[in-house]
């Protein structure tokens, strides 16, 4: 289990993103989330969807001015502030509020940085929080079932939330967002999963053409998965499902 300590991490080298520095807006000791992906680099989800205490906006403030100024000083400014960490980040219930702040000290410090926002798009039906995924320069969102069992299988949500309703919610932001598959094949709970074949496939790519992304991110597993039955796949598999997305005329690329 991999978990991020503080509210601020890294910089990390992003193929996506260039050099991106990480805002963990949930708790430092646990994962906070409404899936539970099997392969979750920060574990599975404890009972209820984790607990534990929340940065505050000042506090997230305070530690990313700080960490701005020493890469500044050191001559490696970020290219991008990345909202993801330990679970879903728009669970914090001043998810705007981190926005907006963060936004402004892009604004005031790292004018040609990128705000990003990963995220299950799983709250997007909140006013606020579709307001907020709004302002921010990149929305990449998750999809990786494209049918309601393999949906079930890789990301478990918690409650009563659907593939429909996940289509739904990717649909509200017109086009204007990227969209993240993880691709893998194995066993979960017992059970066979499988979203690389033909017919998963096909049910991806039409999908994608009703939610219009500007492009699609694909990738595998990178590290030790919290379900063991899980495979890493190789180049090869990624890029043959990217080549059925772009031949619908949606970019996509391989990680």
């Amino acid at each position: 289990m991999h978990l991020w300590r503080s509210s601020v991490y890294g910089p990390v080298r992003s193929r996506r993103l260039g050099l991106s520095l990480g805002l963990n807006l949930l708790p430092a000791d646990r994962k906070f989330c409404n899936y539970d992906c099997p392969y979750c680099e920060c574990g599975l989800t404890p009972p209820g969807g984790g607990r534990g205490r929340l940065p505050t906006v000042e506090e997230l403030s305070t530690e990313l001015q700080g960490r701005i100024a020493q890469l500044k000083a050191a001559g490696t400014p970020p290219q991008a502030l990345t909202m993801a960490g330990n679970g879903e980040p728009t669970l914090h219930p001043q998810f705007p509020q981190m926005v907006d702040a963060v936004c402004a000290l892009r604004h005031q410090l790292l004018p040609g940085a990128k705000v990003v926002v990963l995220s299950n798009a799983t709250r997007v039906d909140k006013p606020e929080v579709f307001q907020a995924l709004l302002r921010v320069d990149e929305r990449q969102l998750k999809l990786d079932g494209a049918t309601e069992r393999s949906f079930r299988l890789l990301n478990a949500p918690l409650g009563k939330f659907s593939l429909g309703d996940l289509v739904r919610c990717l649909r509200r932001f017109a086009g204007d967002l990227v969209i993240q598959t993880l691709l893998t094949r194995g066993t979960v709970r017992g059970e066979p999963v499988d979203n690389t074949t033909a017919d998963e496939v096909a049910a991806y790519v039409a999908l994608l053409q009703e939610i219009k992304p500007r492009w699609v991110a694909l990738y595998s597993l990178d590290r030790e998965s919290p379900e063991p039955g899980l495979q890493k796949l190789p180049e090869s598999e990624l890029e043959r499902v990217a080549a059925q997305v772009r031949r619908v005329g949606i970019p996509a690329e391989t990680y």
